[in-house]
């Protein structure tokens, strides 16, 4: 999955990011750092936190995203019939559709400031298919190599990545007993988790765009 975040100087970003790091920090002693998928299967470093604080911590991060004035689109591309190896392939894929939907916005994209591409290290042929895809329709990025704990936009990505797949596992009827323990059946998760993230989605924010590999 893909998403794209729009970031404007109006929003309430800044400070609701502050009272994110704040309220993590209470919740974790110090720690200022959450990743959705080992928070919600209990992995490395959550292993020992019962899901009630587990919960709390994934609470913090949408409340931060529902708060901050951020917008998202969001693209999902199938990996069906590409071998697991082939990046070069899924890559091409990612781009055509990446491509269409930049097409389809020329004039929106065209009102922002920057395009900065976060990057995590994780996936370079994927990085490699955002920049060239706006590269193709006119558009300079400048890309960011940074690591999970240092972006709070990274975590926000990482989060709404695994809310994607939450809704994709429901269409095709299989949640695993994870996804279940930590937020409930299909309906509960639909109507308390996609339903408010969906309301945020593209568009009409301007000046800056923020785009998130996850």
């Amino acid at each position: 999955m893909l998403f794209l975040r729009f970031v404007t100087p109006e929003s309430d970003y800044l400070q609701e990011e502050e009272k994110y790091q704040r309220r993590i920090s209470r919740l974790t002693g110090g720690d200022h750092f959450v990743h959705a998928g080992n928070l919600v299967r209990a992995e490395e470093p959550y292993e020992g936190l019962l899901r009630e604080s587990r919960a709390d911590l994934f609470g913090a991060l949408l409340f931060f995203y529902l708060r901050s004035g951020l917008n998202c689109a969001r693209l999902r591309v199938r990996k069906d019939g590409i071998d697991s190896n082939d990046g070069i392939e899924l890559s091409i894929r990612i781009s055509l559709e990446l491509g269409k939907w930049i097409s389809r916005h020329l004039e929106y994209l065209s009102s922002f400031d920057e395009i900065e591409l976060l990057y995590d290290y994780g996936q370079p042929n994927l990085a490699r298919a955002i920049s060239s895809s706006f590269a193709a329709n006119g558009f300079a990025i400048r890309i960011s190599k940074k690591k999970q704990e240092e972006r709070t936009l990274l975590q926000a990505a990482d989060m709404l990545c695994n809310v994607e797949l939450l809704q994709y596992k429901i269409e095709e009827g299989h949640l695993s007993h994870s996804d279940i323990a930590f937020f409930g059946l299909a309906r509960k998760i639909k109507k308390d988790l996609i339903k408010s993230i969906q309301t945020l989605q593209l568009l009409y924010l301007q000046q800056k765009c923020c785009i998130n590999v996850g």
